[in-house]
């Protein structure tokens, strides 16, 4: 079984100003050689908190073209990475992933709870989805009860002033579509939800702090970032396989002093599936790792680095 040829993309926390701060690198799973094909190096960047507006994050192949993500701006490259041109709008901010399907980009704006709809062809911002903790008493209670806050569901238009304003409550940092609809998952959210026709439904539980999370065959699959896995699990919760990320010698790593709320190790990030089954997860210090069902190790891990503060974003499969 021949490994396919992946693009990744790269942030840097806890990094300073003048040092690269994220990239993308192109990886040939097979072959194991990899190059670093943009490197994210900005004067103008935020260095507040733990993300920031460093790094790339979501990453998008689309015929000939690719779409990353920054923190608040869509980059679209040719397919030798040359820049082409890119798109803003008043309600992206600390974009995560992105996903495409059908002509239409899906993007997830954290800073304001909110996935945003983009059409290409048009390269226009069309539509927007704002799920959001609710607040109050109420709410209190249930947070102290569950463990977590209800939601608000809102729709609105992006390129008007009347979006939500700007608040990060529940994390969102993943969204995947198909014909079943809008699936979004966030670090504060108890579910992966579904957006279809203009409502809010529980599609299936996870835990807290999962980043990843999608439909997958008849339950779902997601990093689990707090406990260092890749997990696939039913609907309601229950396990049904996992797949450990790749822990190395502390003797080895790099920059392994800082503390666990700007780097560590284990962080899983980033998850693609081949077209033979095969799950490709992401982990810091940057390191692509593929498994195969049924065997619970890596089958094969690529590392860019054992500096801790690197860890892995988005992954999109470039070449099968």
């Amino acid at each position: 079984m021949n490994l396919p040829v992946i693009l990744c993309t790269s942030v840097v926390r806890s990094s300073h100003q003048g040092e690269s701060h994220g990239g993308a690198y192109r990886i040939d799973l097979e072959s194991e050689v990899f190059e670093k094909v943009l490197d994210w190096n900005e004067s103008t960047i935020d260095w507040e908190g733990r993300g920031g507006d460093r790094g790339l994050r979501g990453v998008i192949k689309l015929d000939d073209r690719i779409y990353l993500a920054a923190s608040n701006e869509i980059f679209m490259f040719d397919k030798d990475f040359n820049l082409i041109k890119s798109y803003r709008n008043r309600y992206l901010k600390y974009c995560h992933e992105i996903c495409q399907y059908k002509g239409f980009l899906y993007i997830t704006s954290t800073r304001f709870d909110s996935v945003l709809v983009f059409d290409i062809d048009h390269e226009k911002f069309i539509k927007g989805y704002c799920v959001r903790a609710r607040g109050g008493l109420l709410a209190s209670i249930v947070r102290k009860t569950l463990g977590h806050r209800p939601v608000f569901f809102d729709e609105f238009d992006p390129e008007s002033t009347k979006g939500p304003v700007m608040a990060d409550t529940v994390h969102i940092n993943n969204v995947y579509v198909d014909d079943r609809g809008i699936f979004v998952s966030g670090r504060g959210l108890p579910y992966l939800y579904l957006i279809r026709k203009g409502k809010l439904t529980r599609y299936g539980r996870v835990p807290l702090k999962t980043h990843n999370a999608r439909p997958y065959a008849e339950g779902i699959i997601f990093n689990d970032t707090e406990d260092n896995r890749v997990v696939i699990a039913d609907r309601k919760g229950r396990i049904i396989e996992s797949f450990s990320i790749p822990f190395f010698d502390e003797d080895k790593l790099i920059m392994k002093g800082l503390p666990n709320d700007h780097a560590r190790q284990c962080f899983g990030r980033g998850l693609e599936l081949s077209k033979e089954g095969l799950l490709i997860g992401g982990s810091s210090p940057s390191t692509i790792s593929v498994y195969e069902r049924g065997i619970s190790t890596p089958m094969k891990t690529i590392t860019l680095t054992l500096d801790v503060r690197h860890a892995i974003h988005g992954i999109e499969i470039l070449e099968p």
